[in-house]
This record gives C-alpha cells, sequence and structure tokens, in this order.
C-alpha cells in the first residue's frame, strides 16, 4: 500500500489529467452514459 501512495503522490498532475479527462468525456458523450447513473460518477472515483 505504501507504494501506492508513494506513486500517487509522485504522479498526482497525470492522475488529475486522467481525472478531468474522465469527466469531461462523461459530459461530451452523455448518451454513452445515459442507461446507467452510476457510471459517471464511479468512472473518476475508480481512477483515484
Amino acid at each position: 500500500m505504501e507504494a501506492y501512495k508513494r506513486w500517487v503522490r509522485r504522479n498526482k498532475d497525470y492522475l488529475h489529467s486522467i481525472d478531468s479527462l474522465a469527466n469531461g468525456l462523461t459530459w461530451l458523450l452523455p448518451e454513452r452514459f445515459a442507461e446507467s447513473e452510476i457510471i459517471p460518477e464511479a468512472g473518476p472515483v475508480i481512477l483515484r
């Protein structure tokens, strides 16, 4: 777990970019995520 925490701390800018991309996709492609209410919320959480 400590290795994961170190990796996250070292790559926080990279992870922030991926998080922003995931959030943007739910806005740009809403019809792809319309069937499920949980996917737009779960996607970014999974990446964290």
